[in-house]
């Protein structure tokens, strides 16, 4: 007499189960509020406070074929300090700082994209700039490859950009790749403005002080068992 209400309540909570959990999926993913916005940056974030991946994005680039471009790259941006961005764009949806890095974080829509602005800063100038564009179709997708190309390029120049990087005259850098189910727009300074060396001596000594914790390690061990 009792089975038949069971198994009803038992759907009854699985199913609800199912949409709470693709409903928290769906938040996840897609960087909602549900755990906050904070918890969501700092997660995606947190990979640059490993030096060695910024120094892994000009690697990718230096076997690229390099296609020159008569326009100055993300001028208003690269190069510039913590006040005139702030100046320029008012203050970031999320600030992400660790010892010489610090990250605004920006959400805009420019022609109906959507997209989130990524202001990398290096002892308080501007080196990086990511746009990632999330879950866009075919479409919306060939319409960014396209309108770039013909900024930095020129609107007669029939060239794939996915599979080279722009290069301006201050040897600044455009590198498109696909990312997800979108795609990231990545601007990266000149190395030989100072925050290359700066980056790359700071790694050494992350590097050192990594070593060093391994042989503390090993010693206290070594002098307890």
């Amino acid at each position: 007499m009792l089975i038949a209400p069971l198994n009803r309540k038992f759907h009854y909570y699985n199913n609800m189960k199912s949409q709470l959990l693709s409903i928290l999926n769906r938040k996840v993913l897609s960087g909602g509020n549900y755990f906050g916005k904070n918890t969501y940056y700092r997660a995606i974030l947190n990979q640059y406070t490993n030096f060695c991946s910024y120094t892994n994005i000009l690697n990718e680039t230096a076997n690229l074929n390099s296609i020159q471009s008569n326009a100055d790259i993300q001028p208003r941006m690269l190069g510039a300090n913590t006040k005139s961005i702030v100046s320029k764009y008012g203050k970031p949806v999320f600030v992400f700082s660790e010892n010489k890095i610090t990250i605004y974080v920006y959400k805009w829509k420019f022609n109906e994209l959507k997209t989130r602005c990524e202001i990398h800063f290096y002892n308080g100038t501007v080196f990086l700039v990511n746009y990632i564009y999330n879950q866009l179709n075919t479409d919306e997708k060939n319409y960014i490859v396209k309108t770039i190309t013909q900024k930095y390029i020129g609107r007669d120049e029939d060239t794939d950009i996915m599979n080279c990087k722009v290069t301006d005259r201050n040897n600044n850098i455009i590198r498109v790749s696909d990312f997800f189910e979108g795609l990231k727009v990545t601007y990266l300074s000149n190395k030989s403005l100072g925050w290359h060396l700066g980056l790359t001596a700071d790694i050494n000594i992350q590097k050192e002080n990594q070593k060093s914790k391994i042989r503390l390690a090993e010693r206290l061990f070594y002098n307890n068992i």
